[in-house]
């Protein structure tokens, strides 16, 4: 069975986009070192992406072309589209069921993009196996929130690293034998 990992970027207060769905906050610390905090090593090990329509606008604004050759991506929209480009392929079904089939066939690790609309879908459904979080050192205060409300879910930390800019990035394992205790 494969993995679904979502590979993301928030602020100290949990926002992964300005209120109008700015990213320009990504930048603004200097990358003196010119890390690339470990996107080279985690895209070896995908094949497959999954967005959400906004978050594939929001991509596609970066260049208008393209940016990840060789995989396949799936973005979900609640309205009907065709994709100019050949890999990529537009669905309206449920993502749930979706990605429970997708996770069934053999491949390589899905890298669950954004936005949060599906995160929340998919975290809803427990289908969301990693999580790689990078924490980017600004509070926006207002903005779309990473996570919405959705049932408790238990993640073991299984690597953190920090960045010479203030990055700190936690990868998390879902844990589905853990519980809270009961009663408590």
């Amino acid at each position: 069975m494969r993995n679904v990992s979502l590979y993301i970027a928030t602020s100290l207060d949990g926002k992964i986009a300005g209120k109008d769905g700015e990213l320009d906050w990504l930048s603004y610390l200097p990358n003196e070192l010119k890390s690339d905090y470990g996107y080279k090593a985690f895209m070896a090990r995908v094949d497959t992406i999954l967005m959400g329509r906004k978050t594939w606008d929001q991509v596609l604004s970066f260049g208008g072309t393209y940016p990840y050759p060789g995989l396949k991506g799936y973005v979900f929209s609640r309205e009907k589209h065709k994709s100019k480009i050949k890999s990529v392929k537009y669905l309206s079904d449920d993502p749930a069921q979706f990605v429970n089939k997708l996770k069934a066939k053999s491949g390589k690790t899905i890298w669950l993009i954004g936005g949060a609309e599906l995160v929340s879908e998919l975290l809803a459904a427990d289908l969301i196996d990693e999580i790689i979080l990078t924490i980017v050192p600004v509070i926006l205060g207002t903005g779309i929130p990473l996570f919405h409300q959705h049932p408790e879910q238990w993640y073991d930390l299984t690597k953190s690293e920090s960045f010479d800019n203030g990055f700190v990035q936690m990868t998390y394992t879902r844990n589905r034998d853990r519980t809270r205790p009961a009663g408590q």
